[in-house]
């Protein structure tokens, strides 16, 4: 039975193709009380329901009977699962790493299905960085993993994302952090992603502001929610904070969601990671309804993510702007698993804790067991703030989908992928061949002295 499966410490896969199906299983699971449970599905609309009428279980959506998939398709499935209170999408084993990686930026949890049986296939969907694999012949897979032991692997690289933008400009001048100029910057340096604070004026607009009042970094002491954008407006950033590499001062104001929007307009590549501050209760649907206006005004659905420590902010998301993916903040230095599914379960959401939660400075959260239990279920993280190289390091090892870093000035020489030239190549045995192959940064220039290691896969007749 079920209760024996879970009972045992499996979590249990359940396919559910038509209404019948969902209704018996649903039924089924709520009279045993079966929480810790996967249920697949080509039918979102059917998942939906799964999931809104059973308390644990959690959907995956079946989109793998595509061999390839547009950025506009990619969306749709985002929208779709995000609508649903579903978390995982699961492509074919010929979805690319550009389709994987553009989902997991914007917080979504990537599986492949794959039928074991093609060896290259097997290798080329473990590379594109899947956070997940359901094969038919399982064991042809976790022979392919587990031929990168031993080696020093990236299988995935993070998102990276420019916290507040950049403080700095690359000669040495000061940015007041979380302006239009400090987001673009980060930009220019490689981040994938640029995160900003957002609170509502009080005549109803979105502003790039950190603090709750201007005291900190500005040239007066206004409130933002009780002030109006005129009023804002008028104040300027202090030079200790804005000025060139010499020292001059450089004159900038507060500036709104749509001046940010108009900003980025040429680059549509940039994913915004969109901060919620803490707002009153009466405050809190009205500040996710301006941000829906704005971003359908703008049309940037496809560029934004929510991120918010604010419970309240939260279930008003997922509530009234349910399509975007919603990341919980928050410290979690001492929730166990099960806790940690409980906070993020109602809002279908992700976790982005603190650094402090991983590289072992608290338990539970920090072993490895905690790490891999949220894993098997679908929980993808993305840790802030990681200024420090060896923290990086710990980060990616532990899985982290991105890392969000004031440091972004160091990233652009950083490795990120490696471009190949000629996908295939003859050769007789024992002959030699020149492998055309490049190793390049955030900043798209190619690594000089970068060495390379061939690996000879055999199987099915061919070798790759």
């Amino acid at each position: 039975t079920l209760e024996n499966v879970t009972n045992a410490g499996i979590i249990p896969m359940i396919h559910v193709d038509d209404e019948a199906e969902a209704e018996a299983l649903i039924a089924y699971l709520n009279e045993n009380m079966i929480e810790d449970i996967m249920i697949i599905s080509s039918d979102i609309e059917l998942l939906g329901d799964i999931m809104a009428e059973t308390s644990g279980a959690r959907g995956i959506y079946d989109a793998s009977d595509k061999e390839s998939y547009t950025q506009d398709e990619l969306e749709a499935l985002k929208v779709a699962a995000n609508s649903n209170d579903v978390k995982i999408i699961m492509l074919s084993d010929t979805a690319t790493y550009e389709n994987v990686k553009w989902l997991q930026a914007h917080l979504m949890t990537v599986w492949a299905y794959t039928t074991g049986e093609d060896v290259v296939a097997n290798y080329t969907v473990l590379t594109n960085g899947v956070d997940g694999v359901l094969a038919d012949n399982y064991a042809a897979v976790q022979e392919a993993l587990a031929s990168f032991e031993g080696t020093n692997v990236l299988l995935r690289v993070p998102t990276i994302s420019g916290h507040r933008g950049s403080k700095v400009t690359a000669d040495g001048g000061k940015i007041p952090e979380v302006t239009v100029d400090a987001l673009l910057q980060a930009a220019a340096f490689g981040a994938d992603a640029v995160e900003c604070d957002l609170l509502i004026t009080a005549d109803g607009y979105l502003v790039l502001q950190h603090d709750d009042t201007t005291k900190r970094m500005m040239s007066a002491d206004l409130d933002i929610k009780t002030s109006t954008l005129a009023e804002l407006k008028e104040l300027t950033y202090k030079a200790e904070y804005s000025c060139d590499k010499d020292g001059n001062f450089v004159e900038r104001h507060i500036e709104t969601l749509q001046e940010q929007f108009e900003a980025f307009a040429d680059n549509k590549d940039i994913i915004f990671y969109l901060e919620l501050k803490e707002v009153p209760e009466e405050l809190e649907d009205k500040t996710v309804e301006v941000l829906r206006e704005v971003i359908e005004e703008y049309g940037v659905e496809k560029q934004c993510v929510v991120i918010t420590f604010d419970t309240g902010l939260m279930e008003s998301m997922h509530r009234l702007y349910p399509e975007l993916s919603l990341g919980y903040l928050g410290y979690l230095t001492t929730n166990t698993l099960e806790s940690v599914l409980d906070m993020i379960e109602p809002i279908n959401g992700t976790i982005n804790p603190y650094y402090g939660a991983y590289g072992g400075m608290h338990l539970p959260l920090s072993t490895y067991k905690g790490l891999r239990g949220q894993y098997l279920r679908g929980v993808t993280m993305h840790g802030w703030t990681i200024n420090g190289f060896a923290l990086d390091e710990a980060l990616v090892v532990a899985k982290s989908q991105s890392l969000t870093t004031d440091n972004t000035i160091k990233i652009g020489n950083w490795a990120n992928h490696i471009e190949i030239g000629s996908q295939e190549i003859t050769y007789r045995a024992g002959g030699s061949f020149k492998f055309d192959a490049a190793v390049i940064t955030w900043l798209g220039e190619e690594v000089k002295g970068a060495e390379f290691e061939i690996v000879t896969i055999e199987g099915n007749g061919v070798q790759a």
